[in-house]
Formats: structure tokens, sequence, C-alpha cells
């Protein structure tokens, strides 16, 4: 079988076959790694010929209305995505009023502190964990957020007993300092919960008495924050109220900016 190829200033190539004689019926004809089939063929007499379609490389004249439609859609997708609402708006909640205005939680205040962000966590809740340092990047770059710490032991004994240390650590002034030590705790043993303490720079033994002195009220406080959390409509941690606006589950540190600003713009 002799197979020609004509090559001409076109933007197609034609393929040529001639059968000797006693050929098939059918040829093949690969072009450019592509093969295809022609049928019909029935004697040594009969050519086909094959036409593939074959643009060639674009120009960069050609490439920049569709390089042109992908930027476009790349920003539309970007604009659509900071217009997304990131959670729901618990403007007229009692619950949400409540806990954005009460006072009985540790709290920080960072410059003006216009924004005020409640937090539900427990110690032991991995997602809590690896979102931490992306809220407090956060914080940092934002620097007027007041931020208002609700412990929600939710996974049990020692997340319990580490949530009331850290409370009972609130009246040497170290809660926050603690509350950052026990979210990179590796475990929650008697031995963690003292070191996350003493490397705070406070007292352990005096905490041991807190925990004593102040043990009711200390339960009282988290049985507050679990109810509190669950009249929010919370089904876990860690959950965010950003402002006016409930957010349950991991935000990136993007998305907790995104967040401020959308809480702000509510008013």
């Amino acid at each position: 079988m002799t197979t020609t190829f004509d090559k001409k200033p076109r933007p197609a190539f034609s393929a040529q076959v001639l059968l000797p004689g006693g050929g098939p019926s059918r040829c093949q004809v690969t072009l450019f790694g592509h093969s295809n089939y022609i049928d019909g063929l029935k004697d040594q007499s009969t050519r086909c010929s094959y036409t593939h379609d074959y643009i060639g490389p674009m120009s960069w004249r050609q490439m920049l209305p569709l390089v042109g439609l992908i930027l476009l859609g790349v920003m539309a997708s970007q604009l659509l995505e900071r217009m997304r609402p990131l959670g729901q708006d618990v403007a007229t909640s009692p619950s949400a009023i409540q806990a954005l205005t009460g006072s009985g939680s540790p709290q920080t205040v960072q410059g003006a502190g216009d924004l005020t962000v409640v937090m539900y966590t427990d110690y032991q809740c991995p997602v809590c964990r690896r979102v931490d340092p992306s809220l407090r990047a956060a914080l940092l770059r934002d620097g007027n957020v007041r931020l208002v710490y609700k412990d929600w032991p939710i996974f049990g004994e020692r997340s319990e007993q580490a949530a009331k240390v850290a409370l009972a650590a609130r009246r040497q002034g170290i809660y926050p300092s603690v509350h950052h030590r026990l979210m990179n705790a590796r475990s929650f043993s008697d031995a963690d919960l003292r070191a996350a303490v003493e490397g705070a720079g406070g007292d352990w033994q005096q905490l041991q008495g807190d925990l004593v002195d102040h043990g009711p009220e200390i339960t009282d406080q988290l049985a507050a924050n679990s109810r509190e959390a669950s009249s929010l409509g919370l089904q876990g941690t860690p959950g965010y109220l950003i402002g006016p606006i409930l957010v349950e589950g991991a935000l990136t540190e993007r998305e907790f900016v995104r967040a401020f600003r959308q809480a702000r713009a509510k008013g």
C-alpha cells in the first residue's frame, strides 16, 4: 500500500491511498497520531482521498480573545465569591444580641474594637485547632476587633477539664495565653494543663485553689455557653458570631477578613 501526503498552504491536509491488487476493502490513514478508516475500497484501481481539517498553532492575535474570555471568567468568579455571604444573618436573634453585648466571658480588644467576634470552641476539636492560626492572622490584619471567648467543651471529660482550667486562669489575667497554648497542646493530661498555665506565667497552685473556690461558677458559665450555642442553632464547634453573621465551621484567613468586612457593612 502506498500513501502520499500533500501539504498545502491551507488549514487542512490531504492523504491519498493506493491499494495494490488484492488489497482489503478498508484502509487506515493516520494523520498527526489519529487513525481514521475509509471503507468501500474494492480493487486495485480504486483511490481514496481523505481530508483532515487541521488548524495549526494559533497565533497570539488569534489567542487574545480566548485569553480575554478566560480572564473575564476568573474575575467574574472572584467577584461572585467575594459577594457570597459567608454565614447566616442573625441580627434580630435575642441570643445573638446577648452574645454580642454580654460581658461575662473572657475577651480581648484590639484598637477601637468596633467589631465584636464571639467564638465557640473546644480545645480537642481538630477543626478549631486548624482554624486558630487563620483567625489570629485575620485579627492581626484587622486590628480593631473585640474577641469574646466561649469555651464549649463537647469532646468529653478532658475537653471540659481543659475549659475549666482556662476559665480559672482568667483570674490570673492569663486566659488568652492559656487558650492559645491549649489550642496547640499535644494532649490534655494534668501535666499538659499545668505546662500551659505555667508557660503563660501563671501559678498552678493558685489555679487549683481557684478551681475549688469558683468551681460552681465556672461550671455554670460552661453550661450557659452551651445553651447559648444551641439557641443560636450551632450544631458543633467551631462556631463564630461575627457581628450579626453566624458562621459554622472553618474559615480561611481571607474568609475571616471578608466576613469582618461584611459584618461592618451590615452595621
